[in-house]
């Protein structure tokens, strides 16, 4: 079997040698379901032209695989992989050379001349065959380089090489064998020629228009013709103006400028459902070009594709993913548009894989963001552009991530390199370049104070994560775990805007209040301003319009939830109306939409990427915006949101470098780079635990950090002490001398540990230091078992917390869902009684801070040991077996007052 190379810790890929790649592709020529056809071309068999049938998408695709040579790399087939891998191989090639080794006679190379396309970028190379005549060996070769490449690599020289082959050809048939990819690499270097001369002659001639195009209703801004000009004179290319900038109306003027100068007929743009109303504003705003929204079924919509019609046509993508086979076979367009084509960012996902299947000679890919978080973004966007740019994605690792000897990443390089390939097919605008043609723009963060519920709710979840970050230090979290990770930290950010979120019964959200009195603020000191509210979660946005209502505040919303035609009406509203004040929207208005009506943006919550944050702002920080914009941004104090604000700056510096060029390439492509980028997002999970009062007024967990060790702040007072000695004393100086403090002491001296000063002996004779001395083991106890008490109470509220999440899912329908806090509930609250019945002896400081939950097979056993009811065995029973049943809530009460009684 092929050896696989090391698969990569983050998922991008295998770490392989070219080798390890050929082996993958020869065993999936051996392994896979493949059908060879012999098509002849060669003038021996078996070397020629070969149809080879695999299964693509579902499709079984029939792909041409040209054979010369039997140990050489100088065979082609017309894959996409073999495209572009590099290696001179794939699968199919590797399929047909099973069969034709067995075939071949002794021969190891095709007897004739052989001109063909190889490489990247594409070289016209030549292969002498040792049946060709001398004399038209000698034709050829004076044409080629030593190294058989062709002298003059332009459609010209490629037209004087297919003259001399097919010459010669006439005179001795079957002389020299030439690919057709020749011919098809000399009409697109001719097209892409052609192209760039006909919108250059264009722009020159349009240069003192001052941007009005004959074929555009509004004038384009000098930078706009400028994106305009790159998209349509690459013909395929990607757009990453920053949010705001119009790339939409660059894209149209594109569109209808390759319909002048290359004569397109049929566009396809494909963007998200929440913007096919916006789209075609914009194309009736500048431009009177025909355009079809597809908002049909299915059968409509594959009828569309094989009729004439609209010169744009505008799908949605999950459209689009179900259609791309009849899109190819009937609309076959020639422009294809992808909007906020972050959509495809993630190259395994099947939206990414459907999208690079559709086929079109010209392509433009818009988005704002084509690197959010890891640079294999930006390589999956610019595939579905030009999959030869970077090549297969092994070899994209291979260029910019470094790896260690067990295939984890352990940073990145060359990523200057990387942002000049980008380069050669994005244009990308910032603001701040055009900022003299932009608005005014103030940010201020609001930092709020949660309520005692929040803040208890948002410590158990922050608990809970806490501990997780922990065992990955020990080892990786599995699936199970890694989902209840995400989940408790959507439910940390869910918190920092309300309880109402997890929890009907719990209105209450400081934000929502603080959004009110901002939202005063503006409107009285500038009626007519006009506010858009962001939210991820629609339940704050229901908190926000219940207040917007009791205050007589006009608003209109936004969200998934609402039919797209009655969105495209509240939008309408918002604009037009003037007692429309608020457009309360998630993140599915965080696109796309131009809001130049408003001038407010108010974030109720931080997206975790800082791209999105910029998107949003973007509805209203944009061109034709003619007030100064003002963003707020509402920060829960002291949460993961307030520590999300430096993770986000690092994440926009990775950007800014790839994308824009700006920073220092070896801040992120140091050694430890990756480390220091997961340490940065482990540090907003990490939060350490809570800190629980001991009875000496400390804290536990005081002076721990995230890793475990001394927190920063703890080593920075280390640091100001003259020494270890005098901070405690400085420290023992500060507590009283409690009762308990001067038994210790008493038993000390007794020891001869310690020499008593005079106040302490003095306050010893006064209080009978001996006699508490003698009883200082049954004080310990006493204190002991009180702090049990405290201890296992509060864990008692963490199970009572835990069984109202389940009464909630099981009241919205969700049985399956509420099971798992209900069994919570139970094992945190059968690990309380346990805790409280252990041993009493213990020292205050040797009592834990928290209640762990126990094993529902320990438990049962327990069930003797805590004297619980019979009825308490059944809800153990339900709890080990996870299953729900009509009563859980009741048993689960039970059992919870059950322990209860005992602490």
């Amino acid at each position: 079997m092929a050896k696989k190379g090391k698969k990569q810790s983050f998922g991008t890929g295998w770490v392989t040698t070219d080798d390890d790649e050929r082996n993958i592709r020869r065993e999936r020529a051996r392994t896979e379901k493949m059908s060879v056809r012999f098509l002849g071309g060669g003038s021996v068999a078996p070397f020629g032209d070969y149809e080879v049938t695999s299964e693509d998408g579902g499709l079984k695709k029939p792909y041409r695989v040209e054979l010369r040579s039997l140990n050489a790399p100088v065979n082609s087939c017309s894959c996409p992989d073999f495209r572009k891998n590099g290696l001179g191989t794939c699968k199919h090639v590797e399929r047909v050379l099973l069969s034709a080794s067995r075939n071949a006679g002794g021969a190891g190379q095709s007897p004739c001349g052989e001109v063909f396309v190889s490489g990247d970028p594409p070289v016209v190379r030549f292969l002498r065959g040792d049946a060709m005549p001398r004399g038209a060996a000698e034709s050829v070769s004076r044409l080629f380089t030593r190294s058989g490449s062709l002298k003059t690599a332009t459609p010209a020289g490629i037209d004087s090489l297919l003259a001399t082959c097919e010459r010669l050809n006439r005179k001795a048939p079957g002389a020299v064998r030439v690919s057709p990819d020749v011919a098809a690499l000399g009409r697109a270097m001719r097209d892409r020629e052609s192209l760039s001369a006909a919108v250059g002659r264009f722009a020159s001639k349009m240069a003192s228009s001052d941007g009005r195009w004959p074929f555009l209703k509004t004038p384009l801004y000098p930078y706009q013709v400028e994106g305009a000009l790159h998209l349509a004179s690459k013909g395929r290319a990607i757009l990453a103006d920053e949010m705001g900038l119009g790339k939409t109306v660059q894209a149209i003027a594109a569109a209808l400028l390759l319909r002048e100068v290359a004569g397109i007929r049929r566009v396809l743009a494909v963007v998200p459902a929440s913007l096919k109303g916006e789209w075609a504003d914009q194309m009736a705003i500048f431009s009177d070009a025909t355009t079809a929204l597809l908002s049909c079924g299915r059968k409509e919509r594959l009828a569309a594709y094989g009729r004439p019609g609209a010169f744009f046509l505008i799908a949605n993508y999950e459209q689009v993913v179900r259609d791309w086979k009849e899109i190819n076979e009937r609309l076959r367009p020639d422009l294809v548009i992808l909007d906020e084509a972050q959509r495809i960012k993630n190259w395994q996902t099947k939206t990414a894989r459907t999208l690079k299947r559709l086929e079109s000679r010209f392509a433009f890919v818009l988005t704002g963001t084509p690197l959010e978080n890891r640079i294999d973004e930006f390589y999956s966007i610019a595939e579905f552009v030009d999959p030869s740019l970077f090549g297969s994605l092994f070899r994209f690792n291979r260029a910019y991530y470094k790896f260690d000897a067990n295939g984890k990443s352990t940073g990145m390089q060359n990523l200057d390199d990387l942002h000049d390939k980008a380069m050669t097919i994005m244009l990308r605008r910032r603001k701040d370049m055009v900022e003299d043609e932009l608005p005014g723009r103030t940010d201020k963060n609001y930092f709020v104070s949660m309520t005692d519920e929040q803040t208890a709710r948002y410590r158990e979840y922050e608990d809970k994560v806490a501990r997780l970050c922990s065992l990955t230090k020990r080892r990786p979290l599995k699936k199970e775990e890694m989902d209840r990770l995400q989940q408790y930290l959507a439910c940390m950010r869910m918190l920092c805007d309300s309880c109402y979120i997890l929890d009907a019964k719990m209105r209450e959200s400081p934000k929502a209040d603080e959004a009110l009195r901002v939202l005063d603020d503006i409107f009285s000191s500038d009626p007519g301003r006009k506010v858009v509210v962001f939210s991820e979660w629609v339940r704050m946005l229901e908190l926000l319009e219940g207040r917007l209502e009791e205050n007589g505040i006009g608003f209109a919303v936004h969200t998934g939830s609402v039919r797209q035609d009655r969105r495209r009406a509240e939008l309408r509203r918002f604009k037009s109306d003037p007692n429309c004040r608020v457009l309360l929207s998630s993140e599915s208005g965080g696109v796309g939409l131009n809001l130049q009506s408003a001038s407010v943006v108010m974030n109720l919550d931080l997206p975790w990427n800082p791209a999105k944050l910029e998107q949003r702002i973007a509805r209203a920080w944009r061109k034709r915006q003619s007030r100064d914009v003002l963003v707020v941004n509402l920060v829960a104090e002291g949460t993961i949101e307030q520590k999300m604000l430096a993770t986000l700056k690092f994440k926009q510096g990775l950007a800014d470098l790839v994308l824009d060029a700006r920073g220092a390439a070896t801040d992120f492509e140091s050694e430890n780079s990756r480390n220091a980028f997961i340490a940065r997002v482990t540090s907003l999970m990490d939060a350490q635990l809570p800190a629980v009062s001991r009875t000496d007024g400390t804290k536990v967990g005081d002076a721990i950090g995230p890793a475990g060790g001394s927190s920063g702040e703890t080593k920075d007072k280390a640091a100001d002490s003259s020494g270890g000695g005098d901070a405690v004393a400085s420290a023992a100086a500060d507590d009283p001398l409690t009762d308990e403090t001067l038994a210790m002491l008493a038993r000390l001296e007794k020891l001869g540990l310690v020499t008593l000063g005079d106040e302490v002996k003095r306050r010893l004779a006064e209080t009978g230091g001996g006699a508490m001395a003698a009883d200082l083991d049954g004080l310990r106890r006493a204190r002991a078992a009180e702090r049990r008490k405290a201890v296992a109470a509060a864990a008692m509220e963490k199970a009572r917390r835990s069984m109202r999440m389940g009464d909630v899912l099981a009241a919205g329908g969700f049985a399956d869902e509420a099971a798992a806090p209900y069994c919570e509930a139970v094992s945190i609250a059968a690990g309380a009684a346990l805790f409280v019945a252990g041993a009493d002896d213990a020292a205050p400081e040797d009592v834990p801070d928290a209640v762990a939950p126990v094993a529902m097979d320990t438990l049962v056993g327990a069930v003797g040991k805590l004297a619980l009811q019979p009825d308490a065995v059944l809800t153990l029973q339900f709890a080990a077996q996870r299953l729900p049943i009509p009563d859980a809530a009741a048993r689960v009460k039970t059992f919870l007052e059950e322990c209860s009684r005992r602490i």
